[in-house]
């Protein structure tokens, strides 16, 4: 049986499914992915993604997310419909991603944990004021002040787009809620990984928590180091390619 067959096979026979999704699902939708040779870490440092950065430099940091993480034309490729589609069949599906983008949720996947929160709203760091806004909202603030960054409400508060950055430690990061997770992969039928080189921590820790009898279905370009683990299968091409055949073969077979 090719590696093919055997996903084609397992997703076929699966009820419940996780999937961890990295930046490479969504190269096809036109987001650069992180870590690839072409990825935006090869031209900026990751210093610019962190609190410390972003407390004293703000405007430079909304720089570069305005720059190299917001897509806003960005649509949901084939792979996230795949994803969204296989609920449709009566799966149980939990997505847990590393992205920002919010195209899994787009394409219609109603379980989705966005690990790394989400670029598409912000809020009021002041605690007494907490009020919230769109990332569209600080599109049209940016166009006409230079301060766009500081709450309108409040007047002192910075306003923090609502992902994860560097030293911080986000809420499905805290004990209960990751627990939470490492349960779900626990009872899976299979647990997938796509576009993730799994190098990110505590992220890439959520793997290990599989059972040695539940099988992991990797498709990634590039190898990864967890490829080692027990009933681990990988196919390194094109995640929408790849997807896609399976998704053929499931409802031809």
């Amino acid at each position: 049986m090719s590696q093919l067959d055997f996903f084609v096979e397992t997703i076929k026979e699966a009820k419940k499914i996780v999937v961890l999704t990295g930046s490479g699902i969504s190269v096809a939708s036109g987001i650069p992915d992180f870590r690839s040779k072409e990825g935006v870490y090869q031209e900026r440092p990751e210093y610019v993604l962190s609190y410390t950065y972003f407390q004293q430099y703000p405007k430079e940091f909304y720089d570069f997310l305005f720059e190299s993480l917001y897509h806003p034309e960005a649509k949901p490729n084939i792979a996230h419909k795949i994803l969204a589609a296989w609920e449709e069949t009566g799966k149980a599906v939990t997505i847990i991603t590393q992205n920002i983008d919010g195209l899994h949720q787009q394409a219609g996947s109603s379980n989705v944990v966005p690990f790394h929160g989400d670029i598409r709203t912000a809020s009021c760091m002041n605690h007494s004021c907490s009020s919230t806004y769109t990332i569209e909202q600080l599109v049209e603030k940016r166009k006409i002040s230079d301060d766009f960054y500081l709450c309108t409400q409040c007047q002192k508060g910075l306003i923090k787009p609502d992902v994860v950055l560097y030293e911080e430690c986000g809420e499905w990061m805290n004990s209960n809620k990751f627990q939470s997770l490492t349960k779900k992969i626990k009872e899976a039928d299979v647990l997938m990984v796509l576009g993730t080189t799994l190098i990110v921590y505590p992220f890439a820790s959520l793997v290990e928590a599989k059972l040695s009898n539940i099988p992991m279905l990797v498709i990634n370009n590039t190898h990864l180091q967890q490829e080692s683990l027990p009933n681990t299968h990988a196919i390194h091409d094109d995640i929408c390619k790849v997807l896609t055949r399976i998704q053929e073969e499931t409802l031809t077979n």
